[in-house]
Parts: structure tokens; sequence; C-alpha cells
């Protein structure tokens, strides 16, 4: 199970189906990257502020929440994403910076445990 889900993660495609807007199926355009100590995921997501974006963690899924809004019309996608086990997410953060919102996830560090044989 958690090969599956490092492996969705993971290898999902990198760069998506380039952004085109809030009320298609289109993903916004992101990239994952790993190292010993954290996931880090960015999203492009130009002209859209802060106050329009909300992010949970539940159930070993991440959520994506985005409103947008222009003179026409309001437009509202929910995009998810699997995260591995080994993701803290009570230690993840998240910024957004000219039109990049990056999300860190640090890898939670487990200890060995040495069991004395009786």
């Amino acid at each position: 199970m958690l090969e599956t889900i490092i492996h969705n993660f993971l290898n999902y495609p990198r760069h998506m189906a380039e952004y085109s807007g809030y009320y298609g199926t289109n993903y916004p355009q992101y990239t994952i990257d790993q190292n010993e100590t954290k996931y880090i995921i960015k999203f492009v997501i130009p002209g859209i502020d802060k106050k329009d974006l909300k992010i949970e963690f539940k159930n070993w899924q991440f959520y994506l929440f985005i409103k947008n809004q222009n003179e026409e019309q309001e437009f509202s996608n929910t995009f998810t994403w699997s995260i591995p086990e080994d993701g803290d997410i009570d230690k993840s953060t998240s910024e957004l910076r000219n039109g990049i919102l990056t999300i860190e996830l640090p890898r939670k560090q487990h200890e060995v445990k040495i069991l004395q044989i009786n």
C-alpha cells in the first residue's frame, strides 16, 4: 500500500497540461520534488490571491481549493493528490509568491528501535 501511495504521488505526471482556467478539468501546472528530508510541491496559479486558496490534508489526501472571480462570474475548483505516509502534515508549510504556490511537506523521521529478546 505504501509503495502505491508513494508511486502515485511521485510518478503522477509532474507537469500537467498548461493551466487554462478554473472552469475546466485542467489542473494547474505543478512540479513535485523530494529529497531526504521533505517533499516540495509547486503550483503555477497566476492571478490568484492567497485569500482565494485553501489547503487541507485529510485521509492521506491533499486538497487544494481555488476560488477565482472575474467581472463575469466566479469559478471554484478542487484539486486532489495522494500524499505518502511518511509526510508530516503537522509540520507542513505553504507560501504564495509571484503566482507560485509552494508547499513543503517534511518527511517523518522514524527511529529504529531494537527489541531485546528474552
